[in-house]
């Protein structure tokens, strides 16, 4: 039981973050361009979110410790905000 409340929060956290990022590249935009959701998805760190997120659930199930996928995700949402800092600075 414990271990699907680790799980739910963790997930519900990295949503969050996902949406507060999501909203702010659609703030800071100011002139037209890509979809802030699109630019996200296209960075390198976005599929080591999603990679993170995926093995918490395998790891969840087979009833294992999440601590390293919940890294894994956490490092792809650092990589994700620097992403989408580069490319705020190049434009």
């Amino acid at each position: 039981m414990e271990m699907a409340v680790v799980l739910l929060s963790s997930v519900v956290a990295i949503a969050a973050a996902v949406i507060a990022l999501v909203v702010s590249a659609r703030l800071l935009r100011q002139r037209k361009g890509p979809l802030p959701v699109s630019r996200i998805a296209s960075t390198i760190g976005f599929r080591w979110l999603v990679l993170g997120i995926g093995a918490m659930v395998v790891y969840a199930l087979l009833n294992l410790s999440i601590v390293l996928p919940l890294l894994i995700a956490l490092g792809g949402l650092v990589a994700v905000a620097i992403g989408l800092r580069r490319r705020d600075d190049d434009v």
